[in-house]
């Protein structure tokens, strides 16, 4: 009988001894794991990993700016378009393209439209082409005129009679072979018609210098930028932002297109309207690029 009365006095004090211990490892686990994690954490913060995809490191400097202009700038841009193109007489299609980082918008951009005097951008692109290639010199005389000086004016006072003269001089086929080399397959010299995914698509390959050599390139841009016409993108930019841009004109059809040079970010800015409002669109059009602008300079 005693001998079972101490093996339970035992027993008692094992379980006794059990559960001290486990309030001992409760304890310690209470204030050592937050002061690990604590470590830990500030550890990182001094010596933060590196982010990392299957192609390599990633520039944290660009993945905050696509955030902003994926998750900032488009809803952004939807909003305002669903508010103010939507109520605008006539159809409108409108292509964002940034050249420096890996944004577009688009708003019926694959639309076939008028092209109006946006045509003259591929045909004089075309002259400054084969003078590339020896077919001719800009001293070379049409019309009355040396073929450089047609070229010119077609650009920067969207002269009609110049445009005409080089594109039945150059023809219609070695044209289209051009823009088909480029992507411009929606656009239709006969037609007259493209699209501002088309035109989007010249204006970001003559920034890059595919469509023609650096000289030329430069040519074209600098009459691009000094026209006589000023009154739609570049009077929707701050005074002193450069502007290379074309318009077309028809009795119907107000639209312009080009590369706002904004300050470290340029980007090519289509606007494109049809069976609209002439004097109606003439205003409205510098409004949209002056929103947009903004927009644009708010989120980057």
């Amino acid at each position: 009988m005693l001998r079972q009365l101490n093996f339970v006095s035992d027993f008692d004090k094992v379980k006794d001894d059990k559960k001290a211990r486990l309030v001992i490892l409760i304890f310690l686990g209470v204030t050592l794991i937050p002061s690990v994690i604590f470590w830990g954490i500030s550890k990182w913060r001094m010596n933060p990993p590196e982010f990392q995809n299957p192609l390599g490191k990633i520039d944290v400097s660009k993945v905050n700016l696509v955030e902003k202009n994926i998750y900032g700038m488009t809803p952004k841009i939807d909003r305002w378009s669903e508010e103010h193109i939507s109520g605008f007489p006539g159809d409108w299609s409108i292509k964002i393209n940034f050249l420096e980082d890996d944004f577009s918008w688009q708003r019926y951009s694959t639309r076939s439209m008028p092209g109006a005097s946006l045509m003259k951008l591929p045909v004089v692109a075309a002259f400054y082409r084969q003078v590339e290639e020896g077919e001719y010199e800009l001293d070379d005389e049409l019309s009355g005129k040396t073929m450089g000086e047609l070229a010119e004016i077609a650009l920067s006072q969207s002269d009609n009679q110049a445009w005409q003269v080089l594109e039945n001089e150059i023809g219609e086929a070695r044209i289209n072979s051009l823009m088909f080399d480029w992507g411009m397959t929606d656009t239709s010299i006969e037609d007259n018609t493209t699209t501002a995914e088309d035109i989007n698509l010249f204006f970001t390959k003559l920034y890059q210098g595919k469509i023609l050599s650096a000289e030329y390139k430069e040519k074209m841009l600098s009459d691009l930028t000094n026209t006589i016409y000023e009154t739609e993108i570049p009077a929707g930019v701050p005074e002193g932002i450069r502007v290379a841009h074309k318009v077309g004109y028809l009795e119907d059809v107000v639209s312009d297109a080009g590369i706002i040079y904004f300050p470290g970010n340029p980007y090519v800015l289509v606007i494109m309207s049809d069976q609209t409002n002439f004097e109606e669109a003439k205003r409205n059009l510098p409004e949209i690029v002056n929103e947009l602008y903004w927009i644009i300079a708010d989120s980057i």
